[in-house]
């Protein structure tokens, strides 16, 4: 899938990496999100990449992060730590102004998805929150047995359950708890 910000010279290869790794599985789907992609296999594939690149925000509703919420999967990261779990995101989105970190609106972009023959109008939604994000602060925020984190052979690890997460996330965040530093 390649974007284009509305002029056919601008275009960039989004996800090629995604691309070569869904080739070389058969079954692979992936969503159609240019900032947030998410590679799916299995029965629910389908359904939970369906419809990103509509949601009107990257993370929150109508996205495959809050199908992984619902669904309360397990989200593992083999080889990565805490600091790449995108679902703390779906919290800040799925709470919108009763997020506790304020947010710095900036213009959406529109641009077009290329994905084969088909082009895809996209508005790129684009905010940003005003504080600096500290991912290891979930340590303290979470509570115990909702994130594990492990080492195996030195690689770090972890495991959490989307729904589990997300309900704690959000519930630290309505005590005024988040992953943000307030300056």
């Amino acid at each position: 899938m390649a974007a284009s910000v509305n002029a056919p010279a601008r275009v960039a290869n989004i996800g090629a990496p995604w691309k070569r790794h869904s080739r070389s599985t058969p079954g692979v789907l992936q969503s159609r999100n240019p900032v947030y992609r998410v590679a799916a296999l299995g029965p629910l594939a389908a359904a939970l990449v369906a419809g990103h690149e509509r949601a009107a925000t990257h993370c929150g509703p109508g996205t495959p992060f809050e199908f992984m919420a619902r669904r309360d999967t397990l989200i593992l990261g083999l080889g990565k730590s805490v600091d790449v779990l995108t679902q703390v995101h779906y919290a800040e989105d799925a709470m919108g102004d009763a997020f506790p970190v304020p947010r710095i609106p900036i213009a959406p972009v529109g641009i077009t998805l290329i994905e084969g023959d088909e082009r895809i109008p996209y508005r790129l939604p684009a905010d940003e929150t005003a504080w600096e994000r500290d991912m290891w602060r979930l340590r303290r925020i979470l509570p115990p047995g909702v994130l594990r984190e492990w080492r195996f052979h030195g690689a770090p690890m972890f495991a959490t359950r989307a729904g589990a997460f997300t309900e704690a996330a959000m519930a630290a965040a309505r005590r005024g708890e988040t992953v943000y530093i307030r300056p």
